[in-house]
């Protein structure tokens, strides 16, 4: 027996959410049987909480805040979910290692021009 494939996806709550589960699920369906993890990341370097903060509680929100959006989703459920703290690209790429992502499904914000070079990307990153 082989085992499953495995799609990682990872949103920020911005206007790219509904796409990237979107796709998610596309890919999930398409695949059948599919292991399918999700993550978040609150980018410490640029939180206005701070460096020095305790992120456990936002933490906690910010998982069951994906929770729900991924159950409204898969309605089958199955999905795990992942909400970390660190460099988005970093942490996200650690996801996906650790669970042997097959494909890695992420947004991009529409940048265009010299803005990414600029404030980097995390698609570009991974």
């Amino acid at each position: 027996m082989s085992n499953p494939y495995t799609i990682l996806f990872a949103v920020d709550f911005s206007a790219m959410t509904d796409e990237v589960i979107a796709n998610a699920k596309a890919a999930c369906e398409s695949v059948g049987g599919a292991s399918v993890h999700a993550v978040c990341i609150i980018d410490d370097n640029t939180s206005p909480l701070g460096g020095d903060h305790d992120f456990a509680g936002e933490l906690h929100r910010l998982q069951e805040a994906l929770e729900a959006r991924v159950r409204s989703t898969f309605e089958n459920g199955g999905v795990k979910v992942h909400a970390r703290t660190g460099n988005p690209a970093h942490e996200i790429a650690e996801v996906a290692k650790a669970h042997k992502a097959d494909l890695i499904i992420v947004g991009r914000h529409g940048h265009s021009g010299p803005r990414p070079m600029i404030v980097g990307s995390v698609p570009s990153r991974l």
